[in-house]
This record gives structure tokens, sequence and C-alpha cells, in this order.
């Protein structure tokens, strides 16, 4: 017989000895909501309302279990989703649940949480909840496929901080390097990658908009002289040809720069600040502003 709790713990018990078998810490994150063996096989089915679903195998010593298969999604909404590559097969996203996910809508085990490190283990040691260990909720998101096999190839900004965090959707996993600005006390508002998948750009709320190479994470310099606007940065893209970049800021003005020397080209004063900027799939040379 199996019973869970609503710390996601499972609790296996040999009803012939009337005795405690085997225990499953931290099963699901949340409460189990079902437990079901499988007839004639030791397979144990749970689900939880960590949004989860899991099969367990008793294999191990004694008869103790293992994970054998799973398929979850966000344990809390998510805020972001973006179609990843070029035929659209895979999007990642963010959520509530301060987690990064990669769905394969082709298949779906190819679907998986984008690792954070070992937080479950170091949760353990201190008694904690994995989910306190993990990086604030995600603000923003951006990624490029064309250099996947070379470095990160993943960006994403969180709530209040300075830092851009790398990931790599080859190996899954959170980078230890990440994108510093010199000043102390600025908070990223927005970033992107450029079609080459070598540069990234990071806006801040101080106005600031820096370019740093994604390879070794230096930093490349800053668009204009000092500020690229007055106020926080809201949005910025590029063209696919890697000559341009757009940014737009709560001073109401779209801004047009050149690649390589980071100089201002074009201004276009707009009659309210927007409250970001994107493109068109593909990356098409225009930019498109919202005000919703």
């Amino acid at each position: 017989m199996v019973s869970g709790s609503t710390e996601g713990h499972l609790a296996v018990w040999d009803l012939e000895k009337q005795e405690l078998h085997c225990t499953i810490h931290d099963g699901h994150q949340s409460t189990i909501s079902t437990s079901t063996f499988l007839s004639s096989q030791p397979l144990l089915l749970t689900t939880g309302a960590d949004n989860s679903i899991k099969i367990w195998v008793f294999d191990g010593p004694g008869g103790t279990a293992r994970l054998l298969k799973e398929r979850s999604g966000h344990r809390a909404p998510p805020t972001i989703a973006r179609f990843y590559g070029a035929n659209c097969e895979s999007v990642l996203s963010a959520g509530h649940d301060r987690s990064v996910r990669m769905f394969c809508v082709i298949k779906d085990e190819r679907s998986r949480e984008l690792s954070q490190g070992h937080i479950e283990s170091k949760s353990r040691k201190i008694n904690i909840t994995s989910d306190n260990l993990k990086l604030p909720p995600v603000t923003a998101l951006v990624a490029e496929e064309i250099r996947e096999r070379d470095w990160c190839n993943v960006m994403t900004s969180h709530s209040g901080g300075r830092d851009v965090k790398l990931w790599s959707t080859l190996s899954g996993a959170l980078s230890d390097t990440k994108l510093s600005p010199k000043l102390e006390t600025i908070v990223v508002t927005a970033i992107e990658i450029t079609a080459c998948g070598n540069v990234g750009i990071v806006g801040y709320n101080s106005g600031h908009l820096t370019a740093f190479n994604l390879q070794s994470s230096i930093n490349r310099g800053l668009f204009g002289k000092m500020y690229a606007h007055r106020g926080k940065v809201v949005g910025i893209s590029s063209d696919s040809i890697n000559k341009h970049v757009y940014s737009v800021g709560t001073d109401a003005k779209l801004k047009v720069w050149e690649m390589t020397s980071r100089e201002e080209k074009a201004v276009v004063a707009l009659p309210s600040p927007p409250l970001s900027c994107f493109t068109l799939q593909g990356k098409q040379s225009s930019c498109h502003l919202s005000r919703v």
C-alpha cells in the first residue's frame, strides 16, 4: 500500500508485515493527488498538484523504488513562451514557479526543465524546499539557435536583478557565467541576442544599453556616449543582417543604432512611451511597438 502526503512524500507499506517498507522523499513538489500500482508489475504511478505524472519502479536493493519516467510542466502559471529553432519545433517558457522549460511540440519525451544546478541535493542538506534555491522569476527570455553547439544561446533577466543569466539548450543547463554591468545599482529591463548569436544586448532602468560577447561574456561597450535613453530601456530588437539595433525607452523615443560602431543613426519621437518592442519571427527589418 502507498500513502501520499501534502508535502509530496510517498510512504510504501508492507501489509503482510504491517510495517513501513520504504519512503520516497520529495516524490512531488506539492500534494500527492493520485497513487496507483500497475497490475502485475513493480510499477507505481503517481500524480501531484505540481502538474506532473511519474512512474516509479521497485527494483532497488530490498525492493526500494526509483523514478523511471515522468512528464511535467510548470507548477505555476507560465509568463513567457517563445518558439525556438528554425522549424519552431520547440518552445522555451518561464513561469512563476521560477523555472525555465523547453517543450518539444513533436515528441514530448524531449521536453525538459533546464537545470539550475544540484539544488535538490543542496535543499535536502539545509532542510529547505528546492524552490527557495531557484533563481527569481524570469522577466524576459531570448534565444538563438545558430550558435547552440558553440556556447550559451539563451539569455534571461530576472525580477530585480542586475545580471543576465546564460543557458545552453544543448546541455539543458544554466551556465556559471553571466553578463554583469559595471554599475552596481541598476536593474535589467530588456534583452536581445543578435541573429548571428555572437552578441547579447542588455538594456537597464538607468537608460544604459550595453553589448556583450556571448562566448566570453566580455562587456563590449555602451551604445551612445553615455545613456541610450533618458529613462529605462523597455525594448530591444535587431535585424537579420547584424547591421542595426533598435531600442525604445520611457522617454518615448525609438532609436536606431549602428551595430559595429554602436553610434546613433536615427531617432523617432513616439506619441507616448511604449511598454515593449519586438520583431516578427525571422527578425525582419522592422520594429513593432506595444502599449498593452
